[in-house]
């Protein structure tokens, strides 16, 4: 349990410490969109690149039919998701809301990797990696194809948006598989590690800015939030916990037996993705900007006490 704490009270300090940091005005404007480019476009993808080079015998080592599971697991949890909150997204449901898309895009698209890529590194790191990096392959893949068409309205294209971190992960992958990782000089893989191991840091640094800039920005409207976080927060990752623990996966790599169903119940436990606010800005309306950002503050509140709960349940559970 200890673990468990520690890694969230990291991940809480060090988003609080950007949040606080980010406040003023002027440090948003002039300090948060650099700090946000470098640490997602840079140190990131490099952050990709070494794991899955350091890492990518011991997660193949058990076929590919696992990798690309994880993958397409991030496109049933979503979907799971999106189908549960919008069945709730409505009087007769318990969510009374005028906005019950809305509600369906922040209980589908959680952060599948900004928060729980430094939980798993701190607890278990290692080979699980590899499988979380595929989920946010998949993640990256359905964000930008799914968001994109579900804030915009109207008649639905889906279009694959290429962005750095998927590159990264791309890149990593083609570089593990092929062998060529190893070619890289040493010295050079010396930095880029240590590059791609700052990014965690940074990256919930820069979270805390993100949230400091929606904080002022989140209007009021009219979903009974505490509701919405009852069910999406607390019941459905205990759904998922009660689910793995009744109906255990069959054949999990022994390497992996913890950590990857701790992982799927951090996922189900993932306040929604910040990137949301992003495309809604560029793509929606001032009035799903606003219920964006209220729905993304109140899940990362509750989130702070959902995570460790649901993490250690899950050791618990399947330790």
């Amino acid at each position: 349990m200890l673990p468990v704490l520690n890694a969230v009270l990291r991940l809480v300090l060090l988003a609080a410490f950007g949040f606080l940091l980010f406040r003023p005005v002027f440090m948003r404007k002039h300090v948060l969109t650099p700090l946000v480019f470098t640490t997602i476009n840079v140190l990131f993808p490099l952050f990709f690149v070494t794991n899955f080079g350091e890492n990518w015998d011991s997660a193949a080592a058990v076929g590919p039919a696992w990798l690309i599971g994880a993958a397409l697991l991030c496109g049933v949890m979503m979907a799971v998701q999106g189908i549960y909150m919008r069945r709730l997204a409505g009087r007769r449901f318990g969510i009374p809301t005028d906005h019950p898309g809305e509600v369906a895009t922040l209980g589908a698209i959680h952060n599948a990797g900004y928060i729980p890529i430094p939980i798993m590194q701190a607890l278990f790191g290692g080979p699980v990696m590899i499988y979380l990096f595929f989920y946010t392959l998949g993640f990256n893949l359905i964000f930008w194809t799914v968001a994109v068409a579900l804030v915009r309205g109207g008649p639905k294209r889906f279009v694959i948006r290429l962005n750095a971190p998927t590159a990264g992960l791309i890149t990593g992958i083609l570089l593990a598989a092929t062998g060529w990782y190893d070619l890289i000089p040493g010295l050079l893989r010396q930095g880029m590690v240590f590059a791609g191991s700052i990014s965690l840091d940074l990256v919930l640094i820069g979270l805390g800015g993100v949230l400091a800039r929606i904080s002022t920005q989140a209007g009021v409207d009219r979903t009974n939030w505490s509701r919405y976080v009852f069910y999406r927060s607390f019941a459905y990752p205990a759904a998922v916990l009660l689910f793995l623990w009744a109906i255990p996966l069959g054949g999990i790599p022994a390497a992996v037996a913890v950590a990857l169903p701790v992982g799927i119940v951090l996922q189900a436990s993932s306040p929604p993705a910040t990137n949301l606010m992003l495309v809604a800005e560029a793509y929606g309306t001032h009035e799903q900007v606003e219920v964006f950002g209220r729905g993304v503050i109140v899940s990362y509140l509750a989130s702070a006490v959902a995570i460790p709960v649901f993490v250690t349940l899950g050791f618990l559970a399947f330790s």
